[in-house]
């Protein structure tokens, strides 16, 4: 037989438990009464665990909008009915999709409606650094920082980082060794043009990230294990400078050989 509580005053209790220091309270619905919200001893609320069209904790009149727990240690919010973002268990942000694919943050978005991540600066004066990187000891190793008009990608360079310094030579044999290519993306047929990961890496070993041939696991969205291919990056930043030093020894190079050729014809 079901329990009614009534409304009660603003100076009543409509509903009171006391002198019970080892059960728990809880609110059940339905037929079959289906526990809907536990309260333990130790003040804790346990929510049922509820699914994307019928969150556990939500509002009145949005019945389909909240935040419920799909799985052992997983945090999901929905809107409209559909799992717009959770946390899984590893504590990994995942965003418009419940596959964590390269790093901590994940975000799912269609390019013909959407932007993935937008960084918006309120006022433009002086230099605003929309993302900050630092290494394990928190020290500043690169920053992305945006102008009015501008966005600039920072490596640390600073002398106060670094030790040793001294003139690059031999730049000129090393642009020798480098193999400049043309090709087309496997993904949608396009043209590019560049460097092989593994060939740059054999040569300017800064200007690449990653293994040749290296491939990883990771769970997709219907929980099966999958193995795909972890691809190497390049940075040609880290050539400019190698570029630098061989348009200098070839510059050296042509001075000399002018001063030769002056030399001769005043013969």
């Amino acid at each position: 037989m079901a329990s009614i509580i009534s409304a009660s005053t603003t100076s009543g209790t409509a509903l009171n438990m006391s002198a019970d220091t080892t059960g728990v309270l809880q609110f059940a619905t339905g037929a079959t009464p289906t526990t809907a919200l536990t309260i333990d001893t130790s003040q804790r609320a346990a929510f049922v665990a509820g699914t994307a069209a019928l969150p556990a904790i939500t509002t009145t009149g949005d019945t389909n909008t909240g935040m419920w727990f799909p799985a052992a240690d997983t945090i999901a919010f929905s809107e409209g009915g559909t799992e717009s973002m959770r946390i899984n268990s590893s504590g990994n942000l995942l965003v418009n999709t419940t596959s964590n694919y390269f790093g901590r943050i994940s975000v799912a978005f269609s390019p013909l409606t959407h932007t993935g991540i937008t960084f918006k600066q309120s006022i433009d004066t002086n230099i605003p650094t929309p993302l900050y990187f630092l290494n394990a000891a928190e020290t500043a190793v690169g920053s992305v920082v945006t102008s009015a008009t501008t966005t600039i990608y920072n490596t640390s360079s600073d002398y106060r980082l670094k030790d040793n310094i001294t003139p690059m030579t031999g730049a000129l044999n090393t642009i020798t060794q480098l193999k400049p290519v043309t090709y087309t993306w496997k993904t949608d047929g396009s043209d590019g043009q560049g460097f092989i990961a593994h060939e740059l890496q054999e040569v300017v070993p800064d200007c690449v990230t990653g293994e040749k041939d290296a491939v990883e696991t990771y769970t997709d969205e219907e929980g099966n294990e999958q193995t795909r291919i972890k691809p190497q990056g390049i940075d040609t930043s880290f050539l400019v400078a190698t570029l630098t030093a061989a348009i200098q020894e070839l510059k050296a190079i042509v001075d000399a050989q002018a001063i030769r050729i002056e030399t001769l014809e005043a013969k």
